[in-house]
């Protein structure tokens, strides 16, 4: 519109005339009248126009529609997919290639843009897809273009005034050509001879220009009351000069600036030949243009849902851009006069585009809109001249000066920008990717630009950059959008903080000219050489100082982001910081990013700095060590990927690896000064890369380079050795300082070889010997020393850096200092760190099988762990040692450690030990022989198993016990977890077998014997379980073994006689001979076989007898054994002694075994005729059992007396009801009180076998099933207590409850073997739940104190199992255990127990097992300290005195695993010093003054008390000077939960416990002794309520300690 609201219709500028033929063609292009080869040049690309919008009717989307669609939506996701697609579409044409391209000249376009800058101008708008497709393309840029070969004489010429050539105030300076239809067909071609050339003076153009420049401004306005043509309104008060006035200008001058720069006389130059107040005039024509356009409301641009007035605002803001740019056109077009660089207009630039972009663009970033189609070609165009804008005010703002109101200002519109949260990714976001990062790349240049020219403005940039931090996107695609050339995408933010440090170059300093002047010169005198070295030197000055202001930035930098972390250890600050760190890793190895490396070198020594130091919080330490350990395995990475061929960079290298290492950096230095060449951008990494260089080689001279004349001697020698090093190095610095501004630089030819990722190779080379790689040793001694930091977290981190070092490099598992820094770990409080070094080890001790033996014990013991994770993640890692390993030991223990988890409590534990074990001995069986090629080989894999199992059984007891209930109820039985292999397992297990019968054939009587006779266990153990696992050919097999009566008493002839016993029921075809001959030798051998032997060839006789059916021969040898032992019955009954014999031992072992396991009540008549004492109505088994009773007695000798009692006790097993009889409880009341030993151990023994009988028979009755509701039937008879089963419960419960306080007492009789057997005892009677734990707890407890390793192990097993069930109720008994352990051991050791420290540290393993029950113990503990000294007996003073004593001892020794526990026994002993020590002190002045007679006794006691009282004190001078306990928390300190004292406590000094003063071992049967002591106790507690401020405590209670 005009100014008076009509419609505006521009006329045209008829005056302006053209002067060559090429300001006709710019106003008008004949192209149908010039050649178009030749006219190509002068058409503006940028103007094609797009056909009509209505050919294009939108169609259905069809499924590639919807594939390509899904693949633009998502770039980042389907990144693969689209690059495999394109490679499709691309081809390339070797005759395409040699097409070449004259230069166009278009007025909106620079003349020679950079291929970057065409590149990114030209995919905007662009879908992921087609960018892809045409970044595949090489682009036609200006190098490509051709100068023109032909010349001809321009004349003046002239045209015909029309309108419709006015160059006037269209929407676009160059109308598209009108070509008329020309039909081919009609004029034929007629090869024509072309010109030559067509040569254009672009000075002349330039000066055409001038004119139509100033007559331009006159048709526009002279000043603001005289507005000429193309001014529009834009409201009331506002007016803007049309936007194709301003496109002309910025023609018109582009013109005239570009014709200039062809003239190298500025005088001469187009542009002075213009009025400074008509350039002048256009920077008030554009101010008034950015005026009206800062009037407007840009929040419409978001809030309104008109097209039109969108689309208006938009034409709007790209008026006031070009305005922006066209000013800043003025300023740089080479005038110097004071009125062009008026404040006024670059305030008002600035302030327009700080208002537009907070107002318009940013909003726009995260606007979606469903008609972003259409909008975004609109915004598109906005971008495009904003960035242009931008950048013009970039190069501005780094050349001149600004005040700082306005830096300011331009400051945080750049930095808001690269910080703005923006919905880019969305595909229906208004801008897109491409068109918000090429603005946020644009303010990117703007900042590096301050940064580089306003040293006062470095910190601000850092701090605002720092500070916004914070709002980068948390996911890590989204937030890094800036793609690298090398395809690696990183976030905006970090790569601008690495052209911050970039902005440093060696250019700051520039040579002088005497450098250039005798650089060149061949020869030079001795003062030229000065000069010369003079200017290098300080050169070299001035480079290593701006070197180091960078290294100050960069650390600058990483501390403000260390210490916001520090400050706000929040999520967002963690991530943003983790992401800039991924990113520095990732661009480490490119050489276009060497800042990379000095930030890395900053944030290694930052983080180091905070680990090493321990001033930090746990939280805020732990991630400094996660962080560092990232960079540390990025540096071993590098180590292991690069082979230089030179040693590490510096003094003491040779000359040829200093030749090898310049070669390579050079090449670099060459890659990346080619890249300059083309691309501006990357100016500043060659100069940061060069300068670093430089500064690394001036560093080695002067370390090589003497400080101070040398004398001649030493002279000569440095001539050996250092200075041809110093020769090359100083040729090569000189040679490199003379090339570096030379355009020409360029490394040798191999260079032109040396890209890609032979160049990144290269360059990982170089950074071998960077500062960086420099810090690994001390990084890596670091992570070994958190291995040992007092925080938990910090100890985890550090094994999983030390985990990820291993990654890359699993040697380092080798080293001592590892190796043993991980071993502690296994015994580490926390099970966080327990699970952590576990999982260390799980990724590589596997693949190096050769370390398995260095940690498989600590691995095994961590088996039992208290953590369930620690547990479960320790039972998969021994499955795989097991598989990896071929030490048969170490399969061995790990076998064994399997087993013992069968009883895990928690289920999924056990269900993996029990899966693990069927793996690897039954069903990974099969699979390797359905593996093996060669059929012979079946055997080998079947005995590698094999001797596992075998020595398991060799080994204790309890692992027998574990191997046959695995046996039992998880291999033979089917379940659930072995349901869908058990057909597979039972083959294996009859594979087993088969090949354990084997050789047992074939192994006896050779080298094997030995493994035979484990073998034949082996079968037994199996035929135990399950007797239908021997086949009938297997016991013919094993017969000779059985009848082979020379094998009598061997280990083979037992293991066959079990064998038999057990498969003998199951089968039943035998051949009548083979059963004939093994009854005849069983029963001949009867009277020969062993004790051992004879509880299993018993039970074989019965039943072969009845496979048989003949009972009468086993009848009648019963009824003979009767009748030998009826004169020794007769001389029993009739009280007089008779000696003991061999014969009636063996006769009481028959008849016992005939009563166990013989039913003779069918052939009782037989029994009856013989006439050997059976009455009519009694039974068989009563006579046994009188006959037994009788030889009981107490009158008999003793060793007759323990067998018929044993024997008594074996028929009562298999006959429970006789255990009620009161002539056997009246035998157990006897052997229980009486001093016999051996007797208490035979009664005990019974017990023991009579329950663990009952439990097995219980599981056959029930099943293994039982647990299962649906799957059992109701037994009505139970409930009525008629059944057996119920009648045999109750009877077990009656004797364990009758005996268990006779049971308990003879567990702490350490004698022996003896000693053990009630052990066993009292842990099964807890297994199965009848006992009281209560009243266990104590002894189970005192047991701990016991010195033979058996005995303890099961009373901590037995703690563990009633720990992890009862811990609330057996906690109240731990002080009573504690004191019955004292006296278990004072009865043992006497006063030698002060030598034995292990007990609480045994106690503590198990009760410490979480902080309250840690705390609650130990309180408990220091409470037991107290008593009344003046109130105890004699005979409670010295125990308590034992007591006190033995508990310090062992306290000292144990370790502490909170540093309250340690508070809390020091508060504990001063509470009951300040109160009870000085009561002790009055009683004592008090005795001491009395005048009366002197009694030994009160003596005595009181020096017993000032005895535990100064064990107590010199215990507590140990904790404060060990602990470095501080006196203000002791007074503050009550027990609570304190996060200070929830660290574990490390012993600062080595200070021995000092007991002197107490004088343990003095007799105190004399006055005088007990005097003295009592004396030093007073002065001791003087000294402490005198000197210590913490005894003054009246206040604190026995309360405050829990």
């Amino acid at each position: 519109m005009s100014l008076d609201g009509e419609i505006y219709v521009p006329t045209p500028l008829n005056e302006i005339e053209p002067h060559t033929i090429k300001d006709c063609l710019v106003l008008r292009p004949l192209s149908y009248l010039v050649p178009t080869q030749q006219v190509a040049p002068l058409v503006s690309l940028a103007q094609i126009e797009t056909g009509d919008e209505s050919l294009y009717e939108e169609q259905p989307a069809s499924h590639l529609t919807q594939m390509r669609d899904a693949l633009n939506h998502d770039p980042a996701y389907f990144g693969e997919v689209i690059s495999h697609y394109a490679e499709d579409f691309y081809c390339s044409d070797e005759e395409l290639e040699e097409i070449q391209f004259k230069l166009p000249i278009a007025p909106d376009h620079d003349l020679a843009p950079p291929a970057a800058a065409q590149e990114s101008q030209n995919i905007f708008g662009m879908s992921a897809f087609e960018r892809v497709l045409f970044e595949m393309v090489e682009p036609v840029c200006l190098e490509n273009a051709v100068p023109s070969q032909l010349c001809v004489q321009s004349k003046s010429l002239r045209i015909v005034e029309d309108p419709s050539l006015s160059i006037g105030l269209q929407a676009s300076p160059l109308p598209p050509p009108v070509v008329p239809k020309r039909s081919l067909e009609a004029e034929p071609a007629v090869p024509k001879k072309l010109p030559k050339t067509i040569s254009v003076n672009l000075q002349e153009v330039s000066t055409g220009m001038v004119q139509q420049l100033v007559e331009l401004v006159q048709q526009v306005g002279l000043n603001d009351s005289d507005q000429g043509r193309g001014w529009l309104r834009i409201d009331e008060l506002h007016t803007v000069v049309d936007t194709a006035i301003l496109d002309t200008f910025a023609y018109f001058l582009h013109v005239i600036i570009t014709g200039d720069s062809t003239q190298s006389d500025p005088a001469k130059q187009s542009i002075r030949l213009i009025d400074v107040e008509y350039l002048a005039r256009i920077q008030s024509i554009c101010a008034k243009s950015i005026e009206g356009c800062q009037s407007l409301t840009w929040s419409a641009l978001t809030e309104s849902a008109d097209h039109d007035q969108v689309a208006a605002l938009v034409g709007w803001a790209i008026n006031g851009l070009k305005a922006v740019s066209l000013i800043l056109t003025v300023f740089q077009c080479g005038r110097s006069e004071k009125q062009l660089f008026l404040e006024h207009h670059l305030e008002c630039m600035i302030t327009f585009l700080y208002s537009f972009t907070q107002d318009a663009i940013i909003p726009l970033a995260s606007l979606v809109s469903k008609d972003s189609s259409s909008l975004r070609p609109l915004y598109g165009n906005v971008a495009l001249v904003m960035n242009k804008a931008l950048a013009r005010l970039s190069r501005f703002a780094k050349e001149n000066e600004i005040n700082d109101t306005l830096i300011t200002r331009l400051e945080y519109m750049s930095i808001t920008v690269v910080f703005a949260e923006a919905n880019i990714k969305d595909r229906t976001n208004v801008l897109g990717v491409s068109t918000f990062e090429s603005l946020r790349l644009c303010h990117c240049d703007i900042i590096c630009n301050i940064f580089q020219s306003k040293k006062d403005q470095q910190q601000f940039i850092v701090d605002e950059i720092l500070s916004n931090f914070e709002k980068l996107p948390s996911h890590k695609v989204n937030s890094r959008q800036f793609k690298l050339t090398r395809g690696v995408s990183i976030q905006l933010a970090t790569a601008l903080l690495m052209q911050l440090l970039q902005t440093y170059n060696y250019q700051s300093y520039p040579l002088k000219k005497v450098f250039w002047k005798l650089t060149t010169k061949p020869e030079m005198s001795s003062n030229e050489r000065t000069a010369l070295a003079a200017e290098v030197a300080l050169f070299q000055a001035a480079s290593r100082a701006i070197y180091e202001e960078s290294l100050a930035t960069s650390n600058t930098i990483i501390s403000g982001l260390i210490n916001n972390i520090a400050s706000h250890p929040d999520h967002a600050h963690k991530h943003g910081f983790e992401t800039f760190l991924e990113d520095l890793l990732n661009v480490l190895q490119f050489p276009e990013w060497p800042a990379a490396e000095t930030l890395l070198v900053s944030i290694m020594r930052t983080l180091m700095n905070v680990i090493d130091s321990g001033k930090y919080p746990s939280l805020f330490e732990t991630f400094a060590l996660e962080m560092a350990g990232l960079v540390g395995v990025k540096m071993l990475s590098l180590k292991n990927n690069s082979k230089p061929s030179f040693g590490v960079f510096s003094s003491a290298m040779s000359v040829q690896d200093f030749e090898s290492y310049f070669g390579v950096y050079e090449t670099v230095l060459s890659h990346l000064h080619g890249l300059s060449t083309k691309d501006a951008t990357y100016t500043a990494p060659f100069n940061y890369q060069f300068l670093k260089f430089l500064v690394s080689v001036s560093s080695c001279v002067e370390d090589i380079e003497p400080k101070e004349p040398l004398p001649e001697v030493a002279a000569s020698n440095a001539d050996k050795t250092k200075l041809p090093l110093l020769k090359a190095m100083k040729e090569h610095y000189s040679k490199l300082l003379a090339t570096a501004d030379n355009p020409k630089f360029k490394a040798p030819e191999v260079a032109e070889h040396y890209t890609g990722d032979v160049l990144v190779q290269g360059y990982s080379e170089v950074l071998l010997s960077s500062d960086l790689l420099h810090l690994f040793d001390a990084f890596l001694s670091i992570v070994i020393r958190s291995l040992d930091s007092p925080k938990v977290k910090s100890r985890t981190k550090a094994i999983k850096n030390i985990s990820l070092l291993m990654s890359k490099e699993p040697s380092l598992l080798s080293l001592p200092q590892i190796t043993n820094s991980v071993s502690k770990r296994f015994n580490d409080s926390s099970a966080l760190v327990r699970d952590s070094v576990i999982e260390l080890l799980s990724h590589f001790i596997v693949s190096k099988p050769e370390v398995i033996e260095d940690f498989y014990m600590y691995i095994c013991d961590r088996m039992d762990d208290t953590s369930v994770a620690v547990r479960k993640r320790v039972v998969k890692l021994s499955k795989e040692m097991y598989v990896a390993t071929t030490n048969r030991p170490v399969k061995v223990l790990i076998a064994q450690r399997l087993l013992l988890r069968l009883d895990d409590e928690e289920e999924s534990i056990s269900e993996l030990v029990t899966t693990n074990l069927l793996d690897l001995w039954f069903f990974s069986t099969i699979l390797e022989i359905q593996n093996l090629s060669d059929n012979t080989q079946i055997s080998h894999p079947v005995f590698r198993r094999i001797e596992v199992m075998i020595d398991i059984l060799s080994q204790q007891d309890k692992y027998l016990g574990y191997f046959e209930r695995f046996v039992k109820d998880q291999v033979l039985h089917k379940t659930e977890l072995n349901s869908k292999y058990h057909a597979v397992i039972m083959t294996a297990v009859r594979l087993i077998l088969d090949k354990a019968v084997d050789f047992i054939i074939d192994g006896v009587e050779t080298e094997f014997h030995g493994q035979v006779e484990k073998s034949t266990g082996l079968i037994a153990l199996f035929a135990k379980c399950d007797g239908r696992l021997i086949t009938q050919d297997q016991l013919i097999s094993l017969q000779p073994y059985l009848t082979n009566e020379e094998s009598t008493g061997d280990t083979i002839c037992y293991y066959a006689l079990q064998i038999f016993r057990y498969a003998l029921p199951e089968t039943r075809n035998f051949r009548p001979a083979f059963i004939d001959e093994a009854h005849k030798s069983l029963l001949r051998r009867l009277t020969k076989f062993n004790v051992k032997e004879l509880n299993e060839a018993m039970p074989c006789v019965w039943t072969l007898s009845q496979l048989k059916k003949d009972t009468l021969t086993i009848t009648n040898a019963f009824v003979s054994c009767l009748k030998l032992v009826a004169p020794f019955v007769e001389e029993a009954n009739s009280q007089k002694p008779f000696k003991s014999s061999i014969k009636l031992k063996r006769l009481l072992y028959l008849i016992g075994n005939f009563g166990k396991y013989c039913d003779f009540e069918p052939n009782r008549a037989i029994v009856l005729e013989a006439r050997v004492g059976l009455k009519s109505k009694d039974s068989v088994v009563s006579l046994v059992t009188k006959i037994l009773l009788i030889f009981s007695k107490l009158t008999v000798e003793p060793d007759i007396r323990r067998i018929a009692i044993k024997n008594l006790l074996h028929v009562c097993s298999t006959h429970p009801k006789l255990f009620m009889i009161d002539a056997v409880l009246q035998i157990m009341d006897s052997g229980f009180a009486g001093q016999d030993t051996d007797i208490k151990e035979v009664i005990i023994q019974s017990l023991y076998d009579f329950l663990s009988k009952e439990e097995e028979d219980s599981i056959k009755r029930n099943g293994l099933d039982a647990k299962v509701s649906h799957d059992m039937k109701l037994d009505v008879a139970v409930f009525h207590g008629e059944t057996s089963s119920y009648v045999t419960d109750g009877i077990c419960s009656t004797i364990v409850q009758r005996y268990l306080t006779e049971i308990l007492e003879c567990c702490l009789q350490e004698k022996g073997v003896f000693s053990f057997m009630p052990v066993k005892y009292l842990q099964l009677v807890v297994r199965l739940g009848f006992a009281n734990p209560k009243i266990c707890t104590p002894t189970i407890i005192a047991l701990e104190a016991s010195t033979a390793d058996l005995t303890r192990n099961v009373a901590v097993d037995i703690h563990k199992e009633l720990h992890e069930k009862y811990e609330s109720l057996i906690e109240t008994s731990y002080i009573e255990g504690i004191k019955l352990a004292v006296r278990f051991r004072l009865r043992a050791a006497g006063s030698l127990i002060i030598n034995e420290h292990r007990f609480l540290s045994t106690f503590y393993s198990v009760v410490g097992t979480n902080k309250a029950a840690r705390r609650k113990f130990v309180t408990s503990l220091v409470k037991s300290f107290v008593f009344e000294p003046t109130r105890l007996p004699l005979e409670l003073l010295v125990f308590h005195k034992s007591y006190v004593t033995y508990l310090v001892f062992n306290i000292v020794h144990a370790e502490f695993v909170m540093l309250e526990e340690v508070y809390i026994l020091v508060k504990g002993i001063d509470s009951f010093i300040s109160s009870g020590g000085v009561d002790l002190g009055f009683s004592i002045s008090e005795l001491m003054g009395d005048q009366g007679e002197k009694r030994l006794e009160p003596y005595t006691k009181l020096a017993l008390s000032s005895q535990i009282l100064l064990v107590m004190i010199g215990f507590r001078e140990y904790l404060i000077n060990s602990y470095s306990l501080s006196t203000e928390k002791l007074m503050s300190f009550l027990a609570k939960i304190d996060k200070d004292m929830a660290v574990a406590p490390k012993a600062v000094k080595s200070h021995p416990l000092d007991l002197y003063e107490s004088e343990l071992n003095a007799d105190l049967r004399l006055i005088e002794v007990c005097s003295r002591i009592c004396s030093t106790f007073c002065h001791k507690i003087e000294s402490l309520t005198n000197g210590q401020a913490t005894m003054e405590v009246p206040d604190a209670s026995e309360d405050d300690l829990g």
